[in-house]
């Protein structure tokens, strides 16, 4: 697992979700 930074800040700019989200 690595690329959840960057899957985090896309989907934080297209969706606006939380990165609570993604690190559950």
């Amino acid at each position: 697992v690595g690329n959840t930074e960057t899957c985090t800040i896309e989907f934080d700019v297209e969706l606006d979700f939380p990165p609570e989200y993604f690190n559950r």
